[in-house]
């Protein structure tokens, strides 16, 4: 989202057969004067939230309008052509508001809903970990309580350990890659 020539590299890509997937907090997607161009692009979309609750979303380093701006993007893209996925981290401060939080994406159509267990990988995260870290077995009752809800096609939840590799490219610039959730490399 912060490359200005995003919408021709989706376009150019897209013509090629290649599948866009955009992973995004939603903020700069809800603010783009490019937003309609970005969505009809886009197969995937992928979006993180972690709570419904605006203080909660505050204490995660979210923001305090974090779920303002999912609503926005969620009500935007309800009618496109394209498959939509949540991500929620699962920490200390949101396990009990998670069937809150199913409640308000049932409102739409969720093609998978991915849980994260809380990883204190860099930064913040690492710095404020007592106040984040689940054990495994709070992670693992989440699977037994949580309930099932009719507009979300799949639910997924992954671990350290089953985090596949990815490329991130952090707020600073960094590049980073991962592997089952560990930087491996930081460029």
């Amino acid at each position: 989202m912060l490359y200005p020539h995003v919408v021709n590299l989706m376009k150019l890509a897209k013509e090629n057969g290649i599948k866009n997937k955009l992973i995004t907090n939603g903020l700069l997607l809800a603010q783009s004067k490019h937003k309609e161009d970005i969505c009809d692009n886009l197969d995937y979309l992928v979006l993180s939230i972690d709570s419904i609750d605006n203080e909660t979303n505050l204490e995660l380093g979210r923001g305090i309008n974090h779920y303002n701006t999912i609503k926005e993007v969620l009500d935007y893209v309800q009618n496109k052509d394209l498959k939509l996925n949540i991500n929620t981290v699962i920490s200390k401060k949101n396990i009990n508001q998670l069937n809150e939080l199913g409640n308000f994406l049932n409102n739409y159509k969720i093609h998978t809903w991915k849980f994260f267990k809380f990883m204190p990988l860099r930064e913040t995260a690492k710095k404020n970990n007592r106040l984040f870290e689940i054990s495994d077995t709070e992670f693992e009752t989440q699977k037994r309580v949580f309930k099932k809800f009719e507009n979300i096609s799949n639910i997924n939840y992954k671990k350290e350990n089953e985090i596949e590799e990815s490329i991130l490219i952090v707020a600073n610039g960094d590049i980073i890659k991962t592997e089952n959730g560990k930087d491996i490399k930081k460029r």
